[in-house]
């Protein structure tokens, strides 16, 4: 069983999972942390396999 995916929770995602605008300066990273935005009964939906997040940096 996955564990659920929480709003506000912060994750550890491949980099490779994620779709980002093309920025050519940017480097790739092995991971990235994210802030899930979507809500619990998105993520619970198996018709529509995707979490809304929003990338952090430093």
């Amino acid at each position: 069983m996955k564990p659920a995916i929480k709003r506000g929770g912060i994750y550890w995602v491949p980099d490779r999972l994620l779709a980002l605008p093309p920025d050519y300066d940017r480097d790739p990273h092995p991971r990235r942390a994210v802030v899930v935005i979507s809500g619990e009964a998105e993520h619970e939906n198996e018709d529509w396999p995707i979490v809304l997040v929003a990338p952090c940096s430093s």
